[in-house]
C-alpha cells in the first residue's frame, strides 16, 4: 500500500535479493521497500517472498515504515 501511495510510476532499482527476479510481479515493490529500510532480507541474501511472515516481523515492518523507534525510557 505504501508503495502505491508513494510512487507515481514504475520503480526500478538493482535486484537486492537472490530470490527476487526483476520479472516477478512484486519485484519493484519489494526493492522499493528494501531501499528505504522498511523490509530486510535474510542473512543468506534471500527475501523469501513466498514464505509466511510472523506477527513480530509484521510489527517490525510497520514500525520501520512509520519511523517508530524504541525509547530507552520505555525499556525496563
Amino acid at each position: 500500500m505504501m508503495y502505491r501511495l508513494d510512487t507515481t510510476g514504475s520503480y526500478s532499482s538493482l535486484a537486492r535479493f537472490c530470490d527476487v527476479s526483476p520479472e516477478m510481479q512484486d519485484a519493484a515493490a519489494i526493492t522499493y521497500r528494501a531501499d528505504r529500510g522498511w523490509v530486510n532480507g535474510y542473512p543468506d541474501g534471500s527475501f523469501r517472498p513466498g514464505s509466511y511472515i510472523t506477527r513480530a516481523k509484521a510489527v517490525a515492518v510497520v514500525n520501520r515504515t512509520m519511523g517508530r523507534t524504541i525509547l530507552s525510557s520505555n525499556v525496563s
